[in-house]
């Protein structure tokens, strides 16, 4: 079954990070293994959904120019917050057609994507604010640099975007202020009854 969800190569390091936790975490609970299973799949699938397996699995295809640095460079997006000067251009400055424009839906898939993280870690690892943003801003660092190597490495068509880096940290924060208000405050109620 697991072998469905994971390419085979990644199923090793899958089952040595339960045993880790297992080990870690004596007392733990059959749901919380089950919730860290669950954070796991879902790093795996960022990881996916970002292009990072891919890249590591092309890694032999390295291929290094001045060209591609340029090009790297070039295909990269430093301004903050561009996803929406562009579109407001490509919607005629008009703010309502942004809104529901596919443009606007797919930067806002940044902000969705790290939302589970902002809920799992704290919820698994009983982490405050200051560390689950210091570990969103590690992973959303490490997605966005290796597609901006990848990229002058010739190894993938994937960049840096600062609009992906701000959207994804914001998308952890409001994943923490969700677990901090409503699941805590849910679980406490159901514990305390």
């Amino acid at each position: 079954m697991l072998g469905v969800l994971f390419n085979n190569k990644y199923l090793i390091i899958f089952i040595f990070l339960i045993a880790w936790y297992i080990v870690k975490n004596k007392n733990t609970t059959v749901f919380k293994l089950f919730l860290f299973i669950v954070f796991l799949l879902y790093v795996y699938k960022v990881f996916e959904l970002t292009g990072i397996l891919g890249i590591v699995e092309n890694l032999s295809n390295i291929k290094l120019s001045f060209d591609s640095i340029g090009f790297a460079f070039r295909n990269s997006q430093f301004i903050p917050f561009y996803f929406l000067i562009e579109g407001l251009k490509l919607n005629n400055n008009n703010f309502l057609l942004l809104l529901g424009s596919t443009y606007m839906r797919k930067s806002l898939y940044n902000l969705v994507m790290l939302i589970p993280f902002g809920i799992l870690v704290p919820w698994l690892f009983k982490h405050r604010i200051e560390k689950v943003l210091s570990l969103t801003i590690t992973l959303v660092l490490f997605i966005e640099s290796t597609q901006f190597f990848s990229n002058v490495f010739n190894i993938s068509s994937r960049s840096f975007n600062v609009d992906d880096f701000i959207l994804n940290i914001l998308g952890s924060i409001i994943g923490y202020f969700i677990f901090r208000v409503i699941l805590k405050n849910l679980l406490h109620t159901k514990l305390t009854k």
